[in-house]
C-alpha cells in the first residue's frame, strides 16, 4: 500500500471517528491536538513582544478534561529565576472580582442590600478630619455622597472620580495621581510620591484634598465611570461590617475557600515568598523611551487596596474564578447572576456587572460570552460558563497591547471546535 493510500485511510478512519463521537468526544479530540498547537502560537506571539519579560498564559476546562498552560521569561532578574505559573504576580483590578464577593456573601448574610445607601454603614467619623461623608460626591452644588448605594459602587456609576487616573479636577493643566508616579520615578518631576506608603485612611485624604471630590463626574446612577474610589469605599464598608481588617477578610472568605494558599494583600500583610514577579511599564506613551522596572524602581503600590492589591498566581486565579462560577462561595447560585447582571458602557467592547465585566466575542464558528476582570498590570482572568473554561493570564507589562490576547486565545479555542456544542 503506498503512501497516498495509507493517508487516505488514516483520514478516512479520523473523519469516521469525528462523526460517530458525541459532542463532547469530538472536543476532547479536537482539543488534544489543534488547541494546544493554537495557544502555543498565542503564547509565542506574545513573548516575541521585546517589551514583555516574562508572561503565564494557562486554559483550564476540566468538562473536556483539558488543561494548558505556558510560563516563561525572568521573574526575578536578582536571582535569574524563570517566571512560572506558581510565580506570584500583582493581579491588579482582578482584585475587584475580589472585593465584590466579599460584598455579596455579606448580601447574602442579610448585613447588607444592593440598595443600601453607605450612609447606612459608614459616618463622617470614617472620613478624614474636617470631611463629611456627604462630601465625597459634590456636582451641580449639590453634594450626594450619603445617597451612594452598594451597587452603585460595585457597577461604577456612582459618578466618583477615579483617586488613580483621573485628574483632581477640570484644570488641563492639572496631573493625575499615575501621571504624577511616573514623573516622580522617571526624576522629570521628583516629588516623592511614588515611594508614598498609603492607607484607605490617606487615600481618602488624597481624594478630598485634591477636590476630587467637588467635581463628580456625573449624577450617582447615571452614568458609567471606572473608578477605584468606589472600592476603596467598599473595602470600607467590608471592615466596618465584619470587623475584620480587608486583607483578613480576603483570607477567611476566599482564600481559605479557593486553595489559595500563597495569595495576600500586598503591603497591607506579611509578604509570602519572593513577593511579586517583577513587571514592566514601557513609558513611551508619555514620551519617555524607558521600559521601566516597576518592581527595581521601589515604586509603592499599597495604593491599590481593596481595587487592586492582591498578589496572587496563575493556579490560584484559576481556582478561584472556578470556585466563583460553580457557586462554591455563594450560598445561593442568584447571587452569581446578580453579580453578571451587566450595564452597557459607552463606547467600549464590553459592559459592567458587579465587580466583573462581560465580554462578547464574535468568532469563527460561535458567538462566545466570558465574564471577569484584566488589570492594569497585564493580567486578565476569564471565565466561559457555557464550556466550564477558565482563562488566566499575565503579560506584566503594563502598556496597551497590540493585540487583544483573550481574543487570541478565543480565535485558537474556537479553531480546535471548543465552542461548537454551545446552543
Amino acid at each position: 500500500m503506498n503512501c497516498t493510500k495509507v493517508l487516505s485511510l488514516l483520514f478516512f478512519i479520523f473523519s469516521l471517528a469525528l462523526i460517530t463521537a458525541c459532542d463532547d468526544d469530538k472536543i476532547t479530540l479536537f482539543l488534544n491536538g489543534i488547541a494546544e498547537k493554537k495557544l502555543d502560537d498565542v503564547y509565542q506571539a506574545a513573548s516575541y513582544d521585546p517589551d514583555i519579560i516574562n508572561l503565564a498564559m494557562s486554559v483550564e476546562s476540566p468538562k473536556q478534561n483539558f488543561s494548558w498552560n505556558k510560563a516563561g521569561g525572568i521573574a526575578y532578574p536578582n536571582y535569574r529565576e524563570e517566571m512560572t505559573i506558581k510565580t506570584p504576580f500583582r493581579i491588579a483590578s482582578i482584585g475587584k472580582t475580589f472585593t465584590a464577593t466579599l460584598i455579596m456573601k455579606m448580601v447574602e448574610a442579610g448585613s447588607v442590600s444592593l440598595s443600601t445607601p453607605i450612609s447606612d454603614i459608614l459616618a463622617d467619623d470614617d472620613m478624614p478630619a474636617h470631611f463629611t461623608l456627604n462630601e465625597l460626591h459634590q456636582i451641580d452644588g449639590a453634594s450626594n455622597g450619603e445617597s451612594l448605594t452598594i451597587n452603585q459602587l460595585l457597577n461604577h456609576t456612582s459618578g466618583l472620580r477615579d483617586y488613580i487616573a483621573d485628574k483632581p479636577n477640570n484644570d488641563t493643566l492639572s496631573n493625575s495621581l499615575a501621571a504624577r508616579q511616573i514623573l516622580d520615578l522617571t526624576e522629570i518631576l521628583p516629588s516623592g510620591i511614588a515611594q508614598k506608603s498609603w492607607t484607605s485612611s490617606s487615600i481618602l485624604e488624597y481624594f478630598f484634598s485634591s477636590d476630587m471630590s467637588q467635581y463628580a463626574m456625573n449624577a450617582p446612577g447615571e452614568s458609567y465611570h471606572y473608578s477605584d474610589t468606589n472600592y476603596v469605599l467598599l473595602g470600607l464598608i467590608i471592615e466596618k461590617i465584619s470587623g475584620m481588617s480587608l486583607a483578613d477578610n480576603y483570607q477567611v472568605e476566599i482564600f481559605s475557600q479557593s486553595q489559595m494558599n500563597s495569595a495576600y494583600l500586598e503591603w497591607h500583610e506579611a509578604a509570602k515568598g519572593k513577593g511579586p514577579a517583577h513587571h514592566y511599564a514601557n513609558l513611551a506613551p508619555y514620551g519617555i523611551n524607558e521600559n521601566l522596572d516597576i518592581i527595581a524602581s521601589g515604586f509603592n503600590t499599597s495604593f491599590d487596596w481593596g481595587g487592586g492589591g492582591i498578589v496572587s498566581n496563575i493556579e490560584e486565579l484559576n481556582s478561584y474564578v472556578s470556585s466563583l462560577f460553580n457557586n462554591k462561595l455563594f450560598q445561593d447560585s442568584d447571587t452569581l447572576k446578580k453579580m453578571q447582571q451587566s450595564i452597557d458602557v459607552k463606547d467600549q467592547y464590553f459592559s459592567y456587572g458587579l465587580g466583573l465585566k462581560k465580554k462578547e466575542y464574535q468568532l469563527a464558528h460561535k458567538t462566545v460570552v466570558v465574564y471577569g476582570h484584566d488589570g492594569a498590570w497585564g493580567g486578565g482572568m476569564y471565565y466561559i460558563p457555557a464550556t466550564g473554561t477558565s482563562i488566566v493570564f499575565t503579560l506584566n507589562q503594563t502598556a496597551p497591547q497590540k493585540k487583544d490576547w483573550l481574543l487570541e486565545i478565543l480565535r485558537g479555542l474556537d479553531k480546535a471546535f471548543l465552542f461548537t456544542a454551545i446552543k
